[in-house]
């Protein structure tokens, strides 16, 4: 099968060492919910489709699905298939055990493919174990390339004959969302938001999960035993 040409992207020309250290810096300074729905954007722009998170709300920690805190999936000729990554938001290097979680997620989701997106660097062990098992490979793309790919696709970032700079309204945007749920009141009834945002952040990226509504029907019979009869019309 054809390999399609977003699921490893090419390297592209060198972008600015100044430009890539700030876009890193603006990732680091998000919420995580806000760095997933920024790699969610990121991710869509490379090509893939349908990008939604698994429900981890915290850059530690675990969430529904194992090891997963993205899935995808990747048209490649008439064959659609899944993709899961992790969304590192870190500053230490990647460790062999993400790995060996994506790929472990890999095969319980029956997904082709995993890819672990970090800020920071990547261990050599966790290299290794990446290419230990080709069929079922991971993709490692650090900090430096998570930042040059922000730039490449025009993610937080304004691309013009001068060069490359941070889109500052991009950034405030992303996390506009969390602060207007923060300015609202608090309805009775409603929970409130946790400091990595509001709960239907949690659900999923850029607007897509929202909080569940559940009604219900309830139905209720009133009897009541009725009167003697009585006599003579009295």
């Amino acid at each position: 099968m054809k390999a399609s040409r977003c699921a490893c992207p090419p390297a592209g020309k060198p972008e600015e060492p100044k430009i890539l250290r700030r876009v890193r810096e603006r990732l680091l300074a998000l919420s995580y919910p806000e760095f997933q729905r920024c790699l969610q954007q990121l991710m869509e722009a490379m090509g893939y489709a349908d990008v939604a998170a698994t429900g981890r709300t915290r850059r530690r920690g675990h969430n529904s699905d194992g090891g997963a805190d993205l899935v995808a999936w990747l048209q490649a000729g008439v064959t659609r298939f899944r993709i899961v990554a992790q969304a590192k938001q870190l500053t230490e290097p990647v460790q062999k055990r993400s790995v060996d979680e994506l790929r472990g997620a890999a095969l319980r989701l029956d997904a082709r493919q995993g890819l672990i997106l970090t800020t920071a660097g990547v261990s050599p062990v966790a290299r290794a174990a990446a290419a230990s098992v080709p069929a079922t490979p991971i993709r490692l793309i650090d900090g430096t390339e998570l930042a040059g790919l922000m730039v490449r696709h025009g993610i937080g970032v304004i691309r013009d004959a001068g060069g490359a700079a941070l889109d500052e309204g991009y950034w405030k945007s992303i996390s506009s969302s969390r602060q207007a749920y923060a300015a609202a009141p608090t309805k009775a009834g409603e929970a409130e938001a946790g400091p990595d945002g509001p709960p239907e952040q949690a659900a999923g990226l850029c607007g897509q999960g929202t909080r569940p509504e559940f009604r219900f029907r309830v139905t209720v019979s009133l009897v009541r035993a009725d009167e003697p009869k009585r006599e003579g019309g009295q």
